[in-house]
This record gives structure tokens, sequence and C-alpha cells, in this order.
């Protein structure tokens, strides 16, 4: 446990470990080395991954992050930015806005029947924008997978340190939901809590054109 927690809190080696290991199955590493857990401790560590997630984005910048695009990359967003009119952004404000309404509204509805669906469902929107991102880096958006996804974007320096933590978390979660098939069952607190950290992620990762 000492290992894992050494690797998931330091980016450096983070970094090692993907390079040389999250290709050969992410999933697979945290089963094995996290998810061996009792009933009761099912709910201690959902607690403690979504507080960690919340911390991971604390200090997150609302702007595009300097880690998540190149000197030329950045300057071209930042062109792109200005010759964007009022008109035009407040557009793009009240598309994103209409989209997390409807995703909120989708995803409520589930939670009130079913709420380990309803957390998986709000891991998909997430895996949804991944796609996106790594289609943009030159991934067939059909076959990627998570662990090449994450590998890819880090490599291009497309996603920030922090967005990096909180979605090594967010799906930790989501490993823990599908492997804890012993007895725990998920409450709808459970997911509206999973679902707002998974807004939060959304919003970093749609500001990331």
């Amino acid at each position: 446990m000492d290992i894992v927690k050494t690797i998931l809190t330091s980016w450096p080696l983070a970094i090692v470990i993907i390079v040389f290991a999250i290709r050969g199955s992410l999933k697979k590493i945290i089963e094995n080395r996290l998810f061996s857990f009792k009933v009761g401790n099912v709910e201690v560590t959902f607690d403690r991954l979504l507080k960690e997630v919340d911390e991971s984005l604390k200090d997150e910048s609302p702007e595009i992050n300097e880690c998540s695009t190149t000197n030329k990359e950045s300057k071209e967003a930042e062109e792109t930015v200005k010759t964007k009119s009022p008109q035009e952004k407040l557009a793009e404000q009240k598309k994103a806005r209409k989209l997390e309404v409807e995703e909120k509204e989708r995803i409520y509805n589930i939670i009130s029947e079913d709420p380990e669906k309803a957390i998986t469902r709000s891991w998909s929107l997430i895996i949804r924008e991944l796609k996106r991102l790594g289609e943009k880096n030159g991934l067939h958006r059909r076959y990627s997978m998570f662990d090449d996804i994450i590998y890819t974007l880090i490599r291009n320096d497309v996603i920030s340190k922090n967005s990096y933590s909180a979605l090594i978390r967010l799906y930790q979660i989501i490993v823990l939901v599908k492997t804890s098939k012993n007895g725990y069952k998920w409450t709808e607190e459970d997911a509206y809590s999973f679902y707002k950290s998974c807004r939060s992620v959304l919003r970093q990762l749609r500001r990331i054109d």
C-alpha cells in the first residue's frame, strides 16, 4: 500500500510508471494493489478518493493550464481566443451550460433508479471527453482505451498534473465499483458525489481545445 501511495502522489515517479507500465494494464495494477476490500472498507476508500479528486482540482487554473499545451499551441490558442467576438464567446458559454444541464438531468434521473449505473454513466462522460482529446492527438477514437489515452495525453503534455491526478483517482473508483461485488450497495449519495467530481473534471477537459 505504501508503494502504491508513493506512486500515486509522486508526479515524477508516476510519469516513469506510466511510460513503462501503464500500457500493460493500469486496471490490473490497481485491482491487484488496492481493491482487496471487505464491505466496510469500500465506503472509506470511496470517500478518500473523492476527497483527493477535489484536492487535485482545487488549485487548477480556470484558464488553459501551462502544462496542457506546448508554447506554440498556447500562442495559437491565445490568438484563437482573441479573434472570437463577445457574441461567439457568449454562445460557447451558453452551449456549455446547456450541455451540463442536460447531462445533470440525465444522471440524476438514473441515480434515483440505479446509483451504481449512474456512477458508471458519469464515468462514461469522462471517457467521451478523453477520447475526443485522444483523437486530436492521433489515437483512433473507436479503439482507444483509458490506458492508451492517458499515456498519450501525458506524453504530449495535453493534461495538467492536477487533471491527471483527478482522473487516476476517478478511475480507481470505477475499478472499485466493478470489483466490490461482495455485498456493498452503492447509495444515491455516493452517485451524487461521484457525478459532482466528474463534472469538475469535465469542465477542465472541455477547456482544452
